[in-house]
């Protein structure tokens, strides 16, 4: 739920991140990105501190073959609070705007074929707050026909989701209820009310999305008549679910939850990484992740399977490094990074060979897109660098 359009460098890639991975066969891992908020020192990466960051970029992903990224920012007019929609290349040259009218646009996502782009469409008062009409929007990837799909829905709307096969766009309205739509704005049907903390994941095969009541996983058929009351999402729940993330082969899912604390931050500690068994319906807890004191902005993202020889994850630490683990919870190789001292959404690309994080100083609103390669030969950030 969004109560004001303030800005924060803990953004998240959109939740329901299973679409891009279903196109991967071989052996897989996935890729935790867990998030602090210290202070850090930024090198090799055209900064030195948050004076040479100007404005906020944030919300980004992938195009469908990994080479373009779109992303929201504010850099048409650094002050105010309305993003555009932006595309580049995947080593950050030949940026383009895709949005110009006075809403605030973010959250995108590419579709299947790389040829639109689905988003929110925020509408701010007069204050730069948020109101209650967010509107789900699609776009074509070169900035052309823009259309709002859903203009007599009341209600904010949020983190719009293709499904991996292209028919059909999930997204959340409320933060609590789970719709899906057709691309040309038809066929809109409610799935599912109550779900815990605007997590959803599309299965690889499109015919199912998995959400989360405060302490359980739940497969809501796309093809459901009725919409299904998950029930368990109050003022104060027991448990918070973050991240749902789907194996390529549809056979297992990986989430994050915690327990949480009431002690006034709203942190949630401990927290754990979680892989579910849709064959045998087991679940097992693999490894604590760190807390980074932002569990309401994402501060603990799944980026997505990545394919390789080892089942690997990669766990970005306190101590700034990304940690290759398995998918048992042992510890492999490290490499290190450089940021602010905060970064945010971890977000794998659909060929499994690099990391997409937003990097900014703790307790910024200022933010940029940086990237790492999955090998740990580099880490660059990739807008507000020299050439801006």
């Amino acid at each position: 739920m969004r109560i004001a359009a303030c800005r924060h460098s803990v953004t998240s890639m959109s939740p329901a991140g299973g679409s891009p991975w279903s196109r991967m066969t071989r052996v897989t891992a996935f890729a935790l990105v867990a998030l602090v908020g210290a202070a850090a020192v930024l090198s090799g990466c055209g900064g030195s501190g948050a004076s040479d960051l100007k404005w906020t970029d944030e919300t980004p992903g992938w195009s469908p073959d990994s080479r373009e990224i779109v992303f929201a920012s504010n850099r048409a007019k650094p002050k105010s609070a309305i993003d555009h929609l932006y595309v580049m290349n995947a080593d950050g040259t030949h940026v383009r705007r895709l949005t110009h009218d006075q809403l605030d646009a973010r959250e995108p996502s590419f579709s299947a074929d790389g040829k639109r782009i689905v988003y929110v469409a925020n509408v701010l008062n007069a204050a730069d707050y948020y109101t209650n009409r967010g509107a789900i929007s699609v776009i074509s990837a070169d900035g052309t026909k823009p259309r709002s799909l859903t203009p007599r829905l009341s209600g904010d709307s949020e983190w719009p989701a293709w499904s991996p096969n292209g028919r059909l766009i999930a997204f959340l309205r409320g933060g609590y209820d789970l719709y899906v739509l057709r691309p040309d704005g038809s066929g809109l049907r409610r799935l599912a009310t109550k779900i815990d903390n605007w997590a959803f994941a599309w299965s690889p095969n499109s015919k199912t999305i998995a959400v989360s009541d405060d302490q359980h996983l739940h497969l809501i058929p796309v093809r459901a008549k009725k919409a299904i009351n998950v029930g368990a999402a109050t003022s104060f729940p027991t448990y918070e679910t973050t991240d749902i993330v789907w194996s390529p082969g549809g056979s297992e899912i990986a989430f994050v939850r915690g327990k949480q604390v009431y002690d006034g931050s709203g942190d949630v500690a401990p927290r754990y990484l979680w892989i579910h068994d849709l064959r045998s319906g087991h679940e097992r807890r693999l490894r604590e992740v760190p807390d980074s004191n932002s569990i309401g902005d994402f501060g603990v993202t799944i980026g997505g399977w990545v394919p390789g020889r080892t089942p690997t994850l990669a766990i970005l630490d306190s101590d700034y490094s990304i940690h290759l683990i398995s998918a048992d919870g042992h510890l492999g190789r490290s490499f290190p990074t450089s940021s602010y001292g905060s970064l945010a959404a971890g977000s794998v690309s659909p060929d499994g060979r690099k990391l997409l994080v937003v990097d900014g100083p703790s307790g910024s609103s200022l933010s940029a897109l940086s990237l790492a390669s999955i090998s740990g030969h580099t880490y660059k950030r990739l807008t507000q660098v020299n050439r801006w």
